[in-house]
């Protein structure tokens, strides 16, 4: 079972790679004409906007920080993006089952829910992962081809936050697709949450109000901040247990709950 979900989410996830990584290199690419002009917008900017940017963890003076600051300020976007590939994969490799109406066949195996649920939980994180890598390979590499130095261990913190987020929407999604069995897609789904929490953090981030970071997994790990100071440790912790809790809470939800056949 678990190579078969391989094979059915291999070709899906090639697609989403080549969308991350396509829309880097154009970006980086366009760095150097960019750059000037960037920096004439900022200096024009009022210090109230600057300030409101940076508390939102996107600081103006990453364009100056080199191609790796300018990919940190412009990749909130490829982590949204990120994030909505991984609660559909999450969400979708459970969902499907009611869709086609294949649930009762597949509970007849000779399986327990157990296995099934490992099967379909490892194989969408295996293609998370293989995304993920790839991904931070394609930057390293892309970076490489632009020329000039940077520094590697913040491009790489920066890099580390598309798997976080990942790893939380997968969690949200494997959740909502053994839960929420009678959407007719996940797509709409999985976009409403993802966009949701991205704007929600985006205005969480604009009201300096401590406590909503919490509320927002975009916040639990701004670029800005991250590229200067690290991953904030509390922030980094919940990011991890939590969707380990959701996958978990499903996992329950899985073995105990009445599986319709229509």
């Amino acid at each position: 079972m678990y190579a078969f979900e391989l094979r059915a989410a291999w070709k899906t996830t090639v697609i989403w790679i080549a969308v991350l990584l396509g829309y880097s290199a154009m970006i980086l690419t366009m760095y150097p004409s960019l750059k000037e002009p960037f920096q004439q917008l900022i200096d024009t900017m009022p210090p109230g906007t600057q300030q409101t940017m940076a508390a939102m963890g996107l600081p103006m003076g990453l364009i100056g920080e080199g191609a790796a600051g300018f990919f940190a300020l412009i990749s909130t976007n490829l982590i949204m993006v990120a994030g909505l590939q991984a609660m559909m994969l999450g969400m979708r490799v459970f969902h499907k089952e009611w869709r086609d109406k294949t649930a009762d066949f597949l509970f007849t195996r000779p399986r327990t829910r157990m296995i099934i649920y490992l099967a379909k939980s490892v194989s969408s994180l295996t293609m998370l992962a293989a995304t993920s890598v790839v991904y931070i390979a394609g930057i390293f590499g892309i970076m490489a081809a632009l020329g000039g130095s940077f520094d590697a261990a913040r491009l790489l913190q920066v890099c580390l936050i598309c798997p976080l987020i990942q790893w939380f929407f997968w969690g949200i999604g494997v959740l909502s697709g053994i839960t929420m069995h009678k959407i007719k897609a996940v797509l709409p789904v999985s976009l409403g949450v993802v966009f949701g929490l991205f704007i929600f953090g985006f205005i969480a981030g604009s009201t300096q109000v401590d406590w909503l970071r919490y509320l927002s997994p975009f916040q639990f790990y701004v670029n800005g901040t991250v590229y200067y100071k690290g991953f904030d440790g509390t922030l980094l912790t919940l990011g991890l247990i939590i969707p380990a809790f959701l996958a978990a809470s499903a996992l329950l939800i899985y073995k105990r709950k009445d599986i319709p056949s229509v």
